[in-house]
């Protein structure tokens, strides 16, 4: 015989608990435990949709501002950066700064090559000294 789950009451005397029972619907037919399919056909699931209230923007115009004050960011600093009309480089432009990066890259691979010489050197003295 099953043990009956008791509940106290505000009295004290000890009330039987009502059988806990699922929202979802339960079938026979379904070989499956607890799965997370429903044996319904044409049934659907909503989704449950969020409304924000307008109280959240002011907490976050707030909380924005507090961000603001902590790291004194002032945006009326920077001003308006859509100005892109002189965002547009002409072909001597490029050229120009091609033949700067191939400059720059010359010098860099001298500097490695130099480098990789002097670690040969070090390798060869050691090898006479051992």
């Amino acid at each position: 015989m099953p043990k009956k789950k008791f509940e106290k009451s505000r009295k004290g005397k000890p009330t039987p608990k009502p059988p806990l029972t699922s929202s979802k619907p339960q079938s026979k037919e379904s070989g499956f435990k607890n799965s997370g399919r429903s044996n319904l056909e044409g049934e659907v699931r909503k989704r449950k949709y969020v409304i924000y209230d307008d109280e959240d923007d002011d907490d976050t115009e707030q909380a924005t501002g507090i961000i603001r004050k902590m790291f004194r960011y002032d945006p009326k600093k920077f001003g308006d950066d859509a100005d892109d009309r002189n965002m547009e480089a002409t072909f001597s432009d490029i050229q120009m700064e091609e033949t700067r990066s191939a400059k720059i890259a010359r010098k860099e691979d001298a500097q490695e090559h130099k480098r990789i010489v002097e670690q040969e050197k070090r390798k060869t003295k050691k090898r006479k000294m051992n």
